[in-house]
């Protein structure tokens, strides 16, 4: 397999006799050449085989040679017009990002913005990092085998780890899972994308809620695609850094490493130096600057951690696509079940990007609605759940399991909090019809049998990583996944749990329930998140 010529090709193929593609290429080729990647390219394409139908993430590049080999989505050159009959290129830098580019007729609006001067200065570099399913690590060691010598070890997570050359491969199922999805990923949608900004800012706040904590009002700057993705990479992959959310919106301070190492190629340093000290500078490292800006030079010697553009980019895109998938996925589930029922009270996503940002993901699984007439739950979930302790207590243990929050913190749960901390879950009912203020587990049980081959789709598509069975939990492990009651650890009665396929299940009491507050909290929440933190 020659990936020199596999590369040159599709370049002409897509962008012909293009002075910059074929410059750009050819400078990668060269890099790749001086580091031995061909060989550890030829693996990638080969394990990308075995994955048809599904990305294969590669991190953390931005190399536009990769993007035409399509083991990277994200097309790292500057914003552009793109023109498919004619195969022409029109730069445009009055934005950063395509996606920011006025509408044209008859071009694509394409370019990420992504320089490779960085990654082709580093003099050492762990090229590409995969995370990949446990039943195919025997598979793609015998492919490796035969090209490179690899090494194998178990790392944390009792994860299987293999390296080879500057690539690093990690066999863990829950890990794969956020890093293999359906190939969706064709033809960027644009417009698609534009709506995450307008008309409704409410729908903005909720996705970025989960980050800016209650510092909201940040968002009142962001006028484009470019800002919000800048300003998730900062708040996403940075969190603590002693950094001004205002200042990430600043285009006068860096904000990915790519950003520093402009930075400091223009402020007098060489293209070598300034990729060293911007790798050093995204982790963290003590590092003197000769630069006369003190403020930029604090705010760069602040950061614990600062990440590459295209990983930001990779993370953000996967994450807004498979959020996508899931509401498709999502209706079209419901549409049928409907056809099941006279009454149906949908229940699942209660804000789909904020699900999809969070770690863990929960799915909370309780009875029914309580109410006699027609109820949209998780539009009444999504504007604050009106009181009472079902949602309270839910929203505590959300707060504690997702971000970290005491319970003093949580003491007091008003319309607010709802709002914020339940956002990013997802509500099962086992009986999609209406209920009244008491459930009667006979008539859960029979509605559980008779619907359980959608239950267990709508589970397959959220894919949790925690499940919490709120007076469901005997019904919900026998009826829809066949398991004996016998199979629960019993910790106290307030809390039971087991470990079914790298998801953890937890039994507890309904949150509605005639129970403290303080004992749902501490005795069903905190075990959760040690659970969690121990998998």
């Amino acid at each position: 397999m020659n990936i020199r010529e596999l590369v040159r090709k599709a370049a002409q193929e897509k962008y012909p006799n293009n002075k910059y593609v074929k410059d750009r290429v050819e400078s990668e080729l060269g890099y790749f050449d001086k580091n031995d990647w061909f060989k550890q390219i030829e693996i990638l394409l080969k394990i990308k085989e075995i994955y048809k139908g599904q990305n294969v993430y590669i991190f953390p590049i931005g190399l536009l040679s990769l993007y035409l080999l399509e083991l990277e989505y994200i097309n790292p050159m500057p914003a552009h017009y793109y023109e498919p009959n004619k195969k022409t290129i029109i730069f445009d830098n009055s934005a950063s990002y395509g996606v920011d580019l006025p509408k044209k007729d008859g071009f694509h609006r394409d370019g990420f913005d992504i320089t490779g001067e960085y990654i082709l200065n580093l003099k050492s570099n762990n090229a590409f990092r995969l995370y990949l399913y446990e039943k195919h690590s025997d598979l793609v060691k015998d492919l490796i085998g035969n090209i490179y010598p690899f090494k194998s070890r178990i790392i944390s997570w009792n994860a299987e780890e293999i390296s080879y050359g500057s690539t690093i491969i990690t066999f863990k199922d829950s890990f794969a899972d956020n890093f293999l999805g359906t190939d969706l990923i064709k033809q960027i949608d644009v417009d698609d994308f534009l709506l995450s900004l307008n008309p409704k800012k409410q729908d903005l706040k909720d996705i970025m809620r989960f980050f800016l904590d209650d510092n909201i009002e940040v968002l009142d700057e962001i006028k484009s695609f470019g800002k919000m993705v800048e300003l998730s990479a900062i708040l996403r992959l940075t969190r603590k850094a002693n950094v001004e959310v205002k200042k990430t919106l600043n285009p006068k301070f860096p904000r990915t490493s790519e950003d520093i190492f402009l930075y400091l190629k223009n402020n007098g340093y060489s293209a070598e130096e300034s990729a060293k000290l911007a790798n050093d500078i995204s982790f963290g490292k003590n590092t003197d600057l000769n630069i006369k800006d003190n403020m930029i030079k604090k705010y760069l010697q602040s950061f614990s951690y600062i990440t590459p553009k295209a990983f930001v980019l990779h993370l953000y895109l996967r994450d807004y696509f498979i959020a996508l998938n899931l509401k498709k996925e999502e209706s079209k589930l419901f549409d049928e079940w409907k056809t099941k029922h006279k009454e149906f009270v949908p229940d699942g996503l209660v804000n789909v990007n904020s699900y999809v940002f969070a770690r863990p993901k929960i799915t909370v699984i309780l009875k029914e609605v309580n109410a006699k007439n027609s109820l949209d739950l998780m539009n009444f979930l999504r504007k604050g759940a009106e009181g009472g302790k079902t949602w309270n207590n839910t929203s505590r243990w959300v707060a504690n399991i997702l971000y970290g929050k005491n319970y003093d913190k949580v003491d007091y749960i008003g319309e607010k909090e709802r709002k914020k901390y339940l956002a990013p879950i997802s509500v099962i009912n086992l009986k999609k019809t209406h209920g009244g203020g008491t459930a009667h587990n006979s008539e859960i049980d029979k509605f559980a049998k008779t619907d359980k081959e959608f239950i267990k789709k709508q589970l397959e598509i959220y894919h949790p990583d925690i499940i919490i069975c709120g007076g469901t939990g005997d019904i919900f492990i026998q009826d829809i996944l066949d398991l004996n009651t016998s199979d629960w650890t019993y910790v106290s009665d307030y809390f039971s749990y087991l470990i079914y396929k790298n998801k953890i299940i937890v039994r507890t009491y309904h949150p509605g329930s005639s129970k403290s507050k303080t004992d749902f909290f501490e005795k069903v929440a905190l075990p959760i998140k040690e659970l969690w933190l121990n998998q």
